[in-house]
């Protein structure tokens, strides 16, 4: 019937009081905008907004707020509920947006006068307008989730054991699952297979030529080898981005008196691979360390997966 339009700040400290009467019904609404430091409306896009109060008798009540993304303001109705209790209101409104971060804002203060009270039976209505809507909100989200017993899980008394019973094992193929607990083994049981998209069993320091855009992959498999001995490494980037770090390390001689670390990093370029550096270190045990040879690796396969 009548709006009051307010404004809350919040960054400062709020103090606003505003009046109302005892016992009246689905009169009073407020209408409020939220302003940023430099006093522009925030935006509620994606966001609700629940209004909050703890009346002079200590129970606390909520409403939802009806919430307008043009202009950026949301309304909330005084129910009967509301102002049942005569004294002072403290009020604070909650913001959530869709990723459930929370805004509070706070320093409003609601004067209910008191009166004479002749609309008990309409006031029974007006409070149960919070848990209505809530009752009808629950039956609607259940039926989009639809009967317990028709899960494919062994748990079917919670939703929520449900899916931590399908979080904790592999699911079958036969449901929907790859069978597997990481990448390479659903690649596998799926029979999903790699394009080679360049092999040369006796490697190569050099450019690299892909017989594809590397781009035209989800992942890129590398193959290397240690230039003059047995070491070897693969490593898989997603192609989001385009670089990589290749990493070995081997005994050099049999009675393993001296280690090697070879390391290359690479560069991806549409259908080019180059070497960036390309080196090796040593530690031997008389000798000590070697640090910066250029005998590092080279690569031997690349690969390439959609998935």
């Amino acid at each position: 019937m009548v709006t009051k339009r307010i404004s809350l700040d919040v960054w400062n400290k709020n103090s606003l009081v505003i009046c109302a009467n005892s016992g009246e019904v689905d009169c009073r609404y407020i209408e409020v905008s939220f302003k940023d430091e430099d006093q522009n409306n925030i935006s509620l896009t994606n966001k609700s907004v629940t209004f909050y109060a703890k009346k002079p008798d200590n129970t606390t009540i909520f409403n939802y707020c009806a919430v307008n993304t043009v202009n950026n303001v949301a309304t909330v109705e005084l129910t009967s509920q509301t102002l049942s209790v005569p004294g002072v209101l403290d009020c604070e409104f909650q913001i959530f947006d869709e990723n459930n971060v929370l805004l509070k804002v706070s320093g409003l203060k609601i004067f209910v006068s008191a009166s004479k009270d002749f609309s008990e039976a309409i006031e029974s209505t007006s409070e149960s307008n919070v848990l209505t809507s809530v009752i009808n909100e629950t039956k609607e989200l259940s039926k989009n989730i639809g009967e317990l017993n028709e899960l494919n899980t062994e748990e079917k008394n919670t939703v929520v054991g449900a899916i931590n019973e399908v979080n904790s094992k592999n699911i079958p193929i036969s449901r929907g699952g790859t069978g597997a607990n990481d990448v390479s083994g659903a690649r596998a049981n799926l029979e999903i297979p790699a394009t080679v998209l360049y092999s040369n069993t006796s490697g190569t320091t050099g450019t690299i030529t892909l017989i594809q855009p590397y781009t035209n992959f989800s992942r890129i498999g590398v193959y290397a080898q240690g230039q003059y001995d047995n070491s070897s490494v693969y490593n898989e980037i997603c192609t989001y981005i385009n670089y990589m770090t290749l990493a070995a390390s081997s005994a050099a001689d049999s009675n393993q008196n001296c280690t090697v670390w070879r390391t290359a990093f690479i560069n991806f370029s549409e259908n080019t691979i180059t070497f960036v550096t390309n080196c090796s270190s040593s530690y031997h045990s008389t000798a000590g360390y070697n640090i910066g040879t250029t005998d590092g690796l080279k690569i031997t396969c690349v690969v390439g997966y959609k998935y």
